[in-house]
């Protein structure tokens, strides 16, 4: 099952490059706006604002999404992980029906940073499965 898994992303590693930039391109410019009394500023995770935990996750694949798909290096692919996370934030600074928050940037910027942890330590598993083949 999990070959099936990897075998499916690495086929779609494009189209899934794809859909995820746009994906995040548009959550970034359309005009979300809460019409309901319950807004997710207003909501706690664990002492955490709910719409800052969900800048972080939403930006955890960024990072393995460019180094795994693109096949850049793995500083190259950090830079602009880190780059489309403020670009997402920062863009909003120029709509006049979004509003910017130096908050929610820093927040992509931690769900990059989760994301190098992850992929880092998929990095030194897969060499030491690797290194065991070897053997």
């Amino acid at each position: 099952m999990k070959q099936r898994i990897i075998n499916f992303l690495y086929t779609y590693s494009l189209h899934i490059f794809w859909f995820y930039i746009i994906s995040l391109f548009l959550i970034a410019v359309l005009p979300f706006n809460s019409q309901s009394n319950i807004a997710l500023n207003n909501l706690y995770v664990i002492d955490i604002r709910l719409d800052h935990l969900l800048h972080s996750i939403v930006f955890i694949p960024a990072l393995w999404v460019i180094y795994r798909v693109r096949k850049l290096p793995l500083g190259t692919s950090l830079l602009l992980a880190l780059l489309l996370a403020i670009t997402a934030e920062g863009i909003q600074f120029f709509l006049t029906y979004r509003a910017f928050n130096v908050n929610d940037m820093i927040s992509n910027v931690i769900g990059v940073m989760l994301g190098l942890g992850i992929l880092v330590f998929s990095i030194d598993k897969d060499a030491r499965h690797t290194a065991h083949d070897a053997r």
